[in-house]
């Protein structure tokens, strides 16, 4: 298969606060991922 999507060592601040740190993703062709989490946690913000 082949990478579609990478990230890597991504950070996000919102003002003074650090809400990612290092994150790191692959998503290869053909798979289906999902960001799940309870209403308000910050899924669309982030």
């Amino acid at each position: 298969m082949s990478t579609a999507v990478e990230l890597v060592d991504v950070c996000c601040t919102f003002g003074h606060h650090r809400v990612i740190q290092n994150l790191s993703l692959r998503v290869e062709t053909g798979e289906t991922v999902a960001i799940v989490g309870e209403s308000g946690c910050g899924k669309s913000v982030t």
